[in-house]
């Protein structure tokens, strides 16, 4: 009787979605331009785009021909790019100095 009562826990477990992990897509140039942000597609490219994109000291040039017209431009010094507009709109603010990327975040309202 455990076992059966154990193998019906671990099917329905098999069945849920995992919490907190979200899907992870690789960031591509022509995905990011096309994508629906009502569907989350640039947030799930957001981590390949950290750690194999985007990198402290850029040329401002050189994150725009990565990432496209920013949805918003914060006096010439910070980008924002629409992630998401599901429950709360989520950003990637990028932080100029100098022309030169200085930081990056994902923020949500």
């Amino acid at each position: 009787m455990r076992v059966y009562i154990l193998l019906t826990l671990l099917a329905l477990l098999s069945c849920v979605p995992k919490l907190g992990v979200e899907d992870e897509l690789d960031f591509s140039i022509d995905k990011w331009n096309s994508a629906d942000k009502d569907g989350g597609e640039r947030e799930m490219m957001l981590k390949d785009l950290k750690e194999n994109h985007l990198q402290i000291g850029m040329p401002m040039d050189s994150v725009y021909s990565l990432l496209g017209q920013p949805d918003t431009i914060i006096y010439n010094n910070e980008f924002k790019y629409l992630l998401s507009i599901s429950y709360d709109p989520c950003f990637l603010s990028l932080k100029f100095v100098k022309s030169r990327l200085e930081s990056f975040n994902k923020e949500c309202d």
